[in-house]
């Protein structure tokens, strides 16, 4: 119930926070020239909510065309897929020169929680973030993440498939 009602007040601030693709004029989404940019996000997957797994994403521009962040995820062992919990830092350039728009490859390294315990790996990703207003941002993007367990040592893929951010 908590969750759900989590959600609900997560959804209700982006409507708060959003404007009408009508009122921007143009092509629809936000022209990033109008107004000075936030520096920082913070986002989740909505999606994930409704299929008890949770991400939550913070990152934050330290130079023009890169930024730094922390993320982490866990997915409800209830469902019979095990248990898994992940908690990542990262560093991300951003090709295009804007930091936090357009896409974006990353490099992260940080901890995994499996059926094997506790593991240390490092890995890369490549995302894409497109602004729909001033202060909502949508992003996608893959990656691989090379988890480092006892003797062994496996890949892990790591799939956003779409978080939603306020920016600020």
């Amino acid at each position: 119930m908590t969750r759900s009602l989590a959600s609900i007040a997560f959804a209700l601030v982006l409507v708060a926070i959003s404007r009408p693709a009508a009122a921007q004029g143009g092509r629809g989404f936000y022209d990033p020239a109008t107004f000075d940019e936030p520096a920082r996000v913070l986002s989740t997957n909505p999606i994930g909510l409704f299929v008890r797994y949770y991400n939550l994403e913070y990152e934050t521009r330290v130079h023009d065309a890169v930024t730094v962040g922390i993320g982490g995820a866990r997915l409800d062992a209830d469902l019979g897929l095990g248990d898994y919990a992940n908690g990542d830092v990262f560093v991300r350039y951003y090709p295009g020169g804007r930091a936090l728009r357009g896409v974006s490859l990353g490099l992260k390294t940080g901890l995994t929680t499996g059926g094997s315990g506790v593991a240390a790996g490092a890995g890369f990703d490549v995302n894409a973030s497109q602004w729909l207003n001033e202060h909502v941002v949508v992003s996608a993007g893959f990656g691989l993440k090379r988890v480092f367990a006892g003797a062994g040592a496996y890949n892990l893929p790591t799939i956003r498939l779409v978080n939603v951010g306020i920016a600020f």
